[in-house]
């Protein structure tokens, strides 16, 4: 997997405790792009991250920041809509997909 990034994904417990957890090599791509609906256009960014981790325990609704990030900001944070665990082929293109907006 060609990686560009580092990543550091927050989780924020109903009583506002945080955990963190680092990852110092992923892949990190923006993605934009415009939908159509009764209302008129709308943007839609995402970012879609792969980590070359299949046993990290990441859920959605979890958060994410670029970089080594060491304090949780909502401000400086996406919030992960969606994980996909790819643990399929060789243990080298093995990943979790991640989107978050």
């Amino acid at each position: 997997m060609i990686t560009n990034a580092s990543c550091t994904v927050f989780r924020v417990s109903r009583e506002g405790d945080c955990s963190r957890l680092f990852f110092p090599v992923v892949m990190w791509q923006g993605k934009q792009g415009v939908s159509v609906n009764a209302h008129g256009e709308e943007t839609e960014d995402r970012t879609v991250v792969f980590i070359p981790d299949v046993k990290a325990d990441i859920i959605p609704g979890d958060y994410i920041s670029r970089g080594n990030v060491p304090d949780f900001s909502e401000e400086n944070a996406l919030r992960i809509m969606s994980v996909k665990c790819c643990d399929y082929g060789s243990t080298d293109m093995q990943h979790i997909r991640l989107e978050a907006v």
